[in-house]
C-alpha cells in the first residue's frame, strides 16, 4: 500500500494529491512505526520527502507544521540502522537522485543518501553498477559542495563503495603467522570504498553488523595471487595479513586489477599531498659553507610535534658537518662520494616525511573513529530511552495502531473507489475510441462519395457539352438536307420539263 503511495509521490503532477491534512497526518504518525523492520518508516518517510521537495509554497495547511514534519522524519531517519536488510526492489535510482542536488529541503536530501548508502552498503553487487551507471556518484559528490547539506549527510555521502565482490574472508593466525583462520562462514560482499574527502581507498567487508576486514590501501602494500582462486595482502596497520577465496579465477582477478588500480591512485593522492606540504614548509637551504637542511622539517608538518629519533639526528648532523669540509674541485672521487652522501641524505629526509604523515594521518583518523564512536554511544542512548519510553505507552500504542488501521482501511477503500472511477474511465474512453473510429470511417465514405459525386458532375457536363455539339451538328445536317431537297425539287421539276418537252417532240415526230 505505502509502496503503491510512493510511487504516487514520485510523480510531481500527482503529488498534490497527497499535500492533504488528512494524508500528511497518517504518514507523520506511520514515521514512528515499528511494523515490518524499518520499512513502514521508510516508506512514510520516502512520500513525504518527495513532498518537502516542491517547497514550502506549496503547504498551505496550518496544521500540521511542516517544519514539526521536518523533524519528525530527521528523528526517524536517525532511528534506523543503516545496515538493515530491505523488502523492497529498485530498478532505478532516478527519483531517489533528483533529492541530492538541492538545498529547499535537506531532509529530503538526508532521505535519499541515507536510502542509497544502505542499498549498496548491503546489496553492493546489485545496487553499486546502478549507481555508477545513473550517475549517483556525481551527484553525492555534489552534496559535498553543497553548503547547505548538514554535516551527517556529507558523512553519508562521503563514502560509497566503488566496486565490490563476493569471497570468503581469512586472517593470518597471529600465534603461528602460517595457518589461516577463517572470519566468515560463508561468503560475504568485500567492497572497495573511496572517501573523496581525504582521498583514502579503503577494503571493508560485513559480516553482518561485524567488519572483518577494514583495511586502508596505502602506496607500499600488494595483493599477491597465491592461486588461482585465493589472494592475500598485508596490513601493517592492522598488524594482519587477509586472504580471500572467490569462487572462480575471474573473480580473482578483477579484485587484484582493482587493487592495483586504486593503490596506483592513493600513490599519486600521497604525493600530490607531500608536494602540497613541501610547498607550505621550509625551502631547503644550502649555506655558503656547504651545510644542508632538510626541505621539509619535523616540527612543520601538519603541525605535528613529532621529533627525529636521537640516532637518525645524529647521523644527519654528521654527515651535514662531514659535508661542510671543503675539498677541491679537481677531487672527482670525493665529488661522487659526496654526492652520493647527499642522495643518501634526501632519501632519509623523504623517508622520514612519509613516515611524519602516515602518523599524522593515522591520529586524525583515531580521533575520527573515537568521535563516530562517541556519537554512535549517544544514538544508542537515546534509543534506549525512546525504547523504555515506548514499552510504558503500550495501551496508548494499541489504540494509536487501532486508529491507524481503520484509517489504512479508509485510504484503501478510498484507493478502491479510485481505481473503480479509473476504470470507469477507461471503458469510457474505449468507448470514445470506438465512436472516434466509426467517425472516422463514415468521414472517409464521406469522401469517397463527394469525390465519386464530382466525377459524375464531370461526366455530366461532358455529355451535356457533347449533346450541345450533336444538336448543333444536327440542326445544320437539317439545314443541308433541306438545301438538299430544294436542289432536287427544282432539278426533278426540269426533269418534268425536260420530259415533257421530249414527249412533245415525240409525238410531233410520229405525226
Amino acid at each position: 500500500m505505502l509502496g503503491l503511495l510512493g510511487n504516487v509521490a514520485e510523480v510531481k503532477a500527482l503529488r498534490p494529491q497527497l499535500l492533504t491534512k488528512q494524508f500528511i497526518k497518517v504518514f507523520s504518525e506511520l514515521l514512528d512505526s515499528k511494523a515490518d523492520g524499518i520499512e513502514v518508516s521508510y516508506n512514510a518517510c520516502g512520500v513525504l520527502a518527495h513532498i518537502m521537495f516542491d517547497g514550502s509554497d506549496v503547504w498551505t495547511m496550518e496544521e500540521p507544521k511542516r517544519s514539526h514534519v521536518m523533524d519528525k522524519m530527521w528523528a526517524a531517519i536517525q532511528s534506523w540502522d543503516v545496515s538493515s536488510r530491505r523488502n523492497i526492489n529498485y530498478r532505478s535510482f532516478e527519483p531517489i537522485l533528483r533529492l541530492l542536488p538541492q538545498s529547499g529541503a535537506p531532509v529530503s536530501q538526508h532521505w535519499a543518501t541515507w536510502a542509497l548508502y544502505n542499498l549498496v552498503s548491503v546489496y553492493p553487487s546489485k545496487y553499486c553498477p546502478l549507481l555508477i551507471k545513473e550517475g549517483g556518484v556525481i551527484l553525492l559528490q555534489k552534496v559535498l559542495e553543497l553548503e547547505s547539506s548538514h554535516q551527517e549527510t556529507k558523512d553519508m555521502a562521503r563514502e560509497q563503495p566503488i566496486f565490490s565482490s563476493r569471497a570468503h574472508v581469512f586472517q593470518i593466525d597471529p600465534s603461528t603467522k602460517k595457518n589461516w583462520v577463517p572470519t566468515s562462514k560463508h561468503a560475504v560482499t568485500v567492497s572497495y570504498f573511496y572517501d573523496s574527502t581525504r582521498t583514502v581507498y579503503r577494503i571493508i567487508s560485513l559480516d553482518g553488523a561485524k567488519a572483518i576486514i577494514n583495511s586502508t590501501i596505502t602506496p607500499n602494500m600488494t595483493f599477491t595471487k597465491t592461486s588461482h582462486k585465493f589472494g592475500q595482502w598485508a596490513d601493517s596497520r592492522a598488524n594482519t595479513v587477509y586472504g580471500l577465496g572467490f569462487s572462480s579465477e575471474a573473480h580473482l582477478s578483477k579484485f587484484a586489477d582493482k587493487f592495483a588500480e586504486f593503490k596506483e591512485a592513493a600513490r599519486l593522492a600521497k604525493e600530490r599531498s607531500q608536494e602540497k606540504m613541501e610547498l607550505t614548509s621550509t625551502p631547503s637551504q644550502e649555506s655558503a659553507t656547504g651545510d644542508l637542511q632538510s626541505p621539509v622539517t619535523p616540527e612543520n608538518i601538519n603541525g605535528t610535534n613529532e621529533r627525529v629519533t636521537p640516532d637518525t639526528a645524529f647521523n644527519t648532523e654528521s654527515r651535514a658537518e662531514t659535508n661542510a669540509v671543503p675539498f677541491p674541485h679537481s677531487s672527482t672521487s670525493i665529488t661522487k662520494h659526496w654526492e652520493a652522501e647527499l642522495a643518501a641524505l634526501k632519501g632519509n629526509n623523504a623517508k622520514l616525511t612519509a613516515a611524519l604523515l602516515e602518523s599524522t594521518a593515522n591520529v586524525k583518523q583515531w580521533k575520527q573513529q573515537l568521535a563516530a564512536y562517541q556519537d554512535e554511544a549517544e544514538r544508542l542512548h537515546r534509543r534506549v530511552t525512546e525504547l523504555e519510553c515506548v514499552s510504558g505507552q503500550t495501551a496508548g500504542v494499541k489504540t494509536q495502531k487501532t486508529e491507524l488501521n481503520q484509517t489504512i482501511e479508509e485510504l484503501e477503500a478510498e484507493l478502491k473507489a479510485r481505481e473503480e472511477e479509473l476504470e470507469n474511465l477507461k471503458e469510457e474512453v474505449e468507448k470514445a475510441s470506438q465512436l472516434q473510429t466509426q467517425k472516422d470511417s463514415l468521414a472517409q465514405k464521406l469522401q469517397e462519395t463527394e469525390r465519386r459525386n464530382a466525377e459524375l458532375e464531370s461526366q455530366l457536363q461532358d455529355l451535356e457539352q457533347r449533346l450541345e455539339t450533336g444538336q448543333l451538328e444536327s440542326e445544320s445536317f437539317r439545314k443541308s438536307l433541306r438545301s438538299l431537297l430544294e436542289l432536287l425539287d427544282g432539278k426533278i421539276f426540269e426533269l418534268s420539263e425536260l420530259r415533257d418537252s421530249l414527249a412533245k417532240l415525240m409525238e410531233d415526230d410520229s405525226s
